[in-house]
C-alpha cells in the first residue's frame, strides 16, 4: 500500500496563488502519514503552518489546535495541481489573506 501512495508522488514542492497571496505548499511523506507545511506571503500579509496529515483517496487533512477549536486545511491533488481550503485557521495568518487556492506542483527541471 506504501509502494501505491509513493508511486502517486503528491508528496513534494507546490507553489502558486491563494487569497490575496503567493502560496507554498510542502508536502513530506512521514512514517506515519504525511507532513504538510503551506505559506502564504504578499506585501500585507505573512502566513506559515505546519502538521501532519491524513490521506483519503487524493484529499490529505491536517487539523491544528487553535484557540477557538481546530484549523482545519485540506489539499485535494488533481492533475498535478493541488487545490487548497481552510478553516478557522486565521491565527497562522491573520486576517489580510489565506490558505485556499491552487498550486502548481514544482518541478526543479523547469527551473535550473
Amino acid at each position: 500500500f506504501r509502494e501505491t501512495l509513493a508511486g502517486s508522488q503528491i508528496y513534494g514542492l507546490y507553489e502558486g496563488n491563494v487569497t490575496q497571496a503567493e502560496g507554498q505548499l510542502l508536502v513530506v511523506p512521514t512514517m506515519s502519514g504525511y507532513s504538510v507545511t503551506v505559506k502564504a506571503f504578499s506585501v500585507s500579509c505573512v502566513g506559515h503552518m505546519k502538521g501532519d496529515a491524513t490521506r483519503d483517496g487524493n484529499v490529505l487533512t491536517t487539523t491544528v489546535p487553535v484557540d477557538r477549536g481546530n484549523c482545519v486545511f485540506t489539499a485535494r491533488f488533481e492533475n498535478g495541481r493541488v487545490y487548497t481550503k481552510e478553516k478557522n485557521c486565521t491565527d497562522f495568518h491573520g486576517a489580510l489573506c489565506d490558505f485556499s487556492g491552487s498550486m502548481k506542483k514544482f518541478d526543479e527541471k523547469d527551473n535550473p
